[in-house]
Parts: C-alpha cells; structure tokens; sequence
C-alpha cells in the first residue's frame, strides 16, 4: 500500500494538482493582498494546505483501498481539506464561503475528470499524464475568473438562491465521481463522459456566475434604498437643525440687545428699574448659546452644533476650525450627509475605543475652486490599522456600516475617485475630502 501511494505522488500531474488546489483555496477564498506581511502569509497558507493534502490524501488512500470507491480516495481527501480550511482559517459570511469553496472544489474536480478524459481520447497522441497536467491550467481559468467575480464584495447572499448553488454544485460534485468510477469499468463511451463532464463545467460556473449577478444586483438595489432613506431623513434633519440655527442666532442677537439696554441702566444708576427690567426676562439660556459654532455657512453651522453636541453627550471633545462662504455649489442635502457620515464614524470610533479625553477636530476652508474637509479622531494603541483604514463600524442595524460608501459617492459626485483619503498619521485617523466646485454644466444638468 505504501509503495501504491509512493508510486503515485512521485507523478508530477498528482504534485501539480496538489498545488493548483492549495493556490486556488488560498486565492479564491481570502482577501487580495496588499502589503507584504498579507503575502508571506497567503504563501504559508498555501504551504499549509499543499502539506494537509498530502497528509489527508494518505489517510483516505489507506481507508478505502479495499473498498468499491477507492478510485475516489483523492476527490474525498480534496473535499475534506476544503471544508476545514473553510471552517476554520477564512472569515465572513457563512454562505458566501461556503458557495466560494464548494464551487472551486467542483470547478477543480470537473477539470480533472475532464482531464482524465481526454488523456483517454488522445492516448495515441499525448501521454495520459500531459493531457491530465495541460488541463489543470484550464481549472486554474476558472478559477482566476471566479476570484475576479468575487462574493467577498457582497455582504450575503440570498438563501434561495445559496440553495440552489450547494445543489446544483453536490449535483456535479455526485455526477464527477460517477463518471470517475464508470471511467474505471470502461461501460459508458469515453467521448459521451468528455462531453458530459465539459457540460457540467460550463453551467456549474455560469450557475456561479448567476449568484454573482444577483447578489450585486441585491446589493446595488439595498444600496439605493438605504441611500434615498438617508437622503430624505437628512433633508428632514436639515431643515430642523437650519431652524435651530437660526433661532440660536437670533437668541444670540438678542442677548447682545439685552446687555446693550441693561447696560446702559446700569451707567444710568437706574438700579430698580434694572432690577425690575431683569425681572420680566423668560430666557433660559443654556450654554449652547455661548459655544455655538460660526462657519459663516448655515448648513455647517446645523450639522457642526448638532456633532458638538452629540459628541459632549458621549464625554467627546469637539474641536472645529472652519471659515467658509455662506453659499456654497453643494447641494445642501449632499452636503449635511457627507458631513455627518464624516463626523458620525470619528464619534464611534472614540466610542467604540473607549479613548479617554478623546477629541474630534474638523476643519474645513476654500481652496480655490474647492472645498477641502478634514476630519481626525485618535486611534487607540495596539488598533489593527488596516482594520481602521477599511472603516467598518459595529453597529448592525439595517442601512449602517454603508456611510462611509456614501461618503465616497458624494466625493466622487463632485470631483472624480480620487480626491478622498483615509489614513493613519501620528495615532490619528484621518478622513480627507475635497469637493471641486461642479461646473455650470453639471448645475444645470442636477
């Protein structure tokens, strides 16, 4: 048994095989990397599964060799390193991993038992190991397209349609190993199996193909409804905090009146008349009226006092340094929801990081034909920084978590993609957005 196994992993189509499965695992089912400590760990996550499958392949090879599906000992082995590596090294939605491996693990055995196939029909051309190692490659197709069609992007999947995949998949999964065993008995023609299992390729992608499609289109569709939700909720909110702008200001202007009078009845020596004068104001000034923030906009007036305000009510300090014309060719509502969603994901963050003696600052000032907003809060030592860099927020309520998207829309509504940032400067993150002023055309075009 031992010299069986031996003979078969000294093959290099058995090695290759090994190591495409292990390549497209790692790829298919974590994250893009993007510095070189996410790289050196992909390549020891490959190495890791490359070894588990040499090890698993052994076991399964030695359970069933005396039983009627030993010519399946490799599939099974394959499927079992899938399955725990799924379980226990990726993270995110449930469905989507499982629709993500269940997927490559058919994609690549339907690939190898159409390699097995074709090494059959051209046995008289290409030696049975060259025809079986030139379609790895093609598996590896498949699976590059399926990385580029990415589930990751999406947050779920939509269950009827998460069963209709596993089913189809267990389907082809079952289909595959039939004709492994049948290839073995020589009872079904070798060019019906070769079609067979190349149809079963085809749809089983384009099924993952249709999941992709829906699931974007899902999300797309959320997307607009949360997005027109906080449109309308923003234009509420805006009109009330316009409101109390303005009574604040005109509250302001009369204190300055009341002090003005007052004043003068006191250099006049008229005390009692002071006295009673004072006596008939029912202004209950609270201290809001002293720390009042003053832009010169209105719409940053609203969306500054009312942030102040809900970040003292957390114990946060907020600290705003702005001087902007009081019109501006924003739209307001795009306006109060890029400022707020800003302002919003630095508050939680403090929050959620329990900083003490954390601190808010925002600035904001014209350049040229722009107008440029930065927006910082602390970062906590030992704070995963591209976790922090990806803004992803811990509330879980419907429509949450998707502000910073709508932030990015409305940067990119006035001036292109790249005139946002993100980053982590000095233990502070730090939120850049700069608007460009939209030209008469586009004005006229909203």
């Amino acid at each position: 048994m031992l010299q069986d196994f031996a003979d078969i992993i000294s093959s290099y189509t058995f090695n290759l095989q090994l190591f495409v499965s292990a390549l497209s695992l790692v790829a298919v089912l974590n994250e893009s990397c993007r510095s070189r400590r996410q790289f050196g760990i992909a390549v020891l996550h490959v190495a890791g599964v490359f070894a588990a499958l040499y090890l698993v392949s052994f076991a399964v090879f030695c359970i069933l060799a005396q039983t009627i599906v030993s010519s399946m000992w490799q599939s099974f082995a394959t499927f079992a390193v899938f399955a725990l590596y799924t379980a226990f090294f990726t993270r995110g939605d449930v469905k989507i991993r499982a629709v993500l491996s269940f997927t490559l693990f058919t994609i690549l055995l339907l690939g190898t038992e159409v390699g097995g196939v074709m090494s059959f029909l051209l046995f008289d051309v290409f030696s049975s190991q060259a025809v079986r190692a030139l379609y790895l490659p093609v598996s590896l197709v498949y699976v590059v397209v399926v990385k580029c069609f990415d589930l990751h992007k999406y947050d779920t999947i939509l269950t009827p349609l998460f069963i209709v995949d596993i089913f189809f998949n267990i389907v082809a999964a079952v289909i595959a190993l039939m004709n492994s065993y049948v290839n073995m008995n020589g009872s079904v023609p070798t060019w019906f199996n070769a079609v067979v299992m190349y149809t079963m390729l085809c749809t089983d992608f384009v099924v993952y193909l249709l999941c992709y499609f829906v699931a974007r289109t899902t999300h797309t569709n959320l997307m607009l409804y949360v997005e027109n939700n906080f449109s309308k909720t923003n234009a509420y909110t805006l009109e009330l905090l316009q409101k109390k702008s303005e009574d604040l200001r005109c509250i302001r202007h009369d204190i300055r009146n009341q002090f003005a009078y007052m004043s003068m009845l006191l250099e006049a020596d008229k005390y009692e008349e002071l006295k009673k004068y004072f006596g008939t104001l029912d202004y209950n000034f609270s201290s809001s009226a002293d720390s009042y923030i003053e832009t010169g906009n209105l719409v940053m007036n609203s969306v500054f006092n009312m942030m102040a305000q809900k970040a003292a009510a957390k114990g946060i300090s907020f600290e705003c340094n702005a001087a902007v014309p009081a019109q501006l060719p924003f739209s307001d509502v795009d306006l109060c929801s890029l400022l707020s969603n800003l302002l919003d994901n630095a508050v939680e963050s403090c929050v959620r990081q329990k900083i003490e003696g954390a601190s808010v600052e925002v600035m904001a000032a014209v350049c040229g034909q722009s107008l440029y907003i930065n927006v910082k809060n602390p970062v906590a030592e030992g704070t995963n920084i591209g976790r922090s860099l990806k803004l992803r927020t811990e509330k879980s309520e419907a429509g949450h978590g998707l502000g910073t998207k709508i932030v990015r829309r409305i940067a990119c509504k006035y001036g292109g993609g790249h005139n946002y940032t993100f980053s982590v400067i000095n233990g502070k993150f730090t939120a850049e957005v700069l608007l460009y002023y939209p030209t008469q055309k586009e004005t006229a075009d909203e």
